[in-house]
């Protein structure tokens, strides 16, 4: 009798867990990007000699134009398979390269290295039979000379690959158009004796555009699993934050009144959950 049982129970269907994907580049992959950079059009101090500096008024990319090897962009791929929803950090260095294409200054050493883990992230945001796409958060920032420092919010990419050949069908590195979403840092004195620290002079504020992009998602795709974008971005922020719920004031007002918590409430110079401010 129990031996029956037992073979009745081995013949039941056992639950696999989500489905893992590998995913893999070709080793001739290239895609061609295009840099675009707009100015910032609107400040939120004014202060003069960051508002009014000529490396701020008048930007534009070190190449409008670059073909990159699949080899700048395998860095961001996971170690092995990964579920879709599935998160996993990147090389603190692996965007400086692609960064470059837009100024020569760019680093993975960032002014104010908050985040409580080091280094982009990665996701496998969606799947289908033929089609897999990422999307990375990286935190960068510009030395645009030896005095003026450019601190962007962050950089989201968005990777698409044909699963059985390994292609690159499409490439978009940005930085999202939030407001506010630049820090601004201009150095207007050395350290001295009556300075010790030199001064700075800082401002923030809404650059429109900064990305680079290449290739195109076809208009009929159409995935088998997906993460909303709002989902996956809400994982990877909690790589560099944790898992906080981020509510607009009211939302927040009337969950604490559900729950009969206190509201504590904290007023800061630009965003909370970025490298902006």
């Amino acid at each position: 009798m129990h031996s029956i049982l037992a073979l009745s129970l081995a013949a039941l269907p056992q639950d696999a867990g989500p489905a893992r994907h590998s995913l893999t580049l070709a080793e001739d992959a290239t895609i061609t990007l295009e840099a675009r950079w707009e100015p910032v059009i609107r400040w939120s101090l004014g202060t003069d000699e960051v508002v009014e500096h000529p490396l701020l008024t008048e930007v534009s990319p070190a190449e409008k134009r670059r073909e990159i090897r699949g080899e700048l962009l395998r860095p961001f791929l996971p170690p092995g398979p990964v579920a879709v929803g599935d998160a996993w950090e990147v090389d603190a260095e692996a965007v400086v390269p692609l960064l470059a294409q837009l100024h020569p200054g760019a680093s993975a050493e960032l002014s104010r290295p908050f985040q409580s883990t080091p280094g982009p992230h990665a996701l496998l945001r969606a799947a289908s039979d033929r089609y897999l796409e990422l999307l990375t958060r990286s935190h960068a920032a510009f030395q645009l000379d030896e005095d003026v420092r450019l601190n962007p919010a962050q950089f989201e990419g968005r990777l698409l690959l044909e699963r059985a050949t390994g292609r690159i069908v499409a490439y978009r590195l940005e930085l999202p158009a939030r407001d506010t979403n630049v820090d601004v840092n201009v150095r207007t004195a050395e350290p001295s004796k009556e300075l010790p620290f030199g001064m700075e002079r800082i401002d923030i504020g809404f650059m429109p555009r900064m990305e680079l992009a290449g290739g195109a998602w076809p208009a009929d795709l159409e995935w088998s699993e997906a993460l909303e974008d709002a989902e996956a971005r809400k994982r990877l922020r909690a790589r560099f934050y944790g898992p906080i719920d981020w509510l607009p004031f009211a939302e927040a007002v009337e969950r604490a009144h559900a729950e009969h918590k206190p509201l504590f409430v904290v007023t800061v110079f630009g965003a909370f959950d970025d490298e902006s401010c």
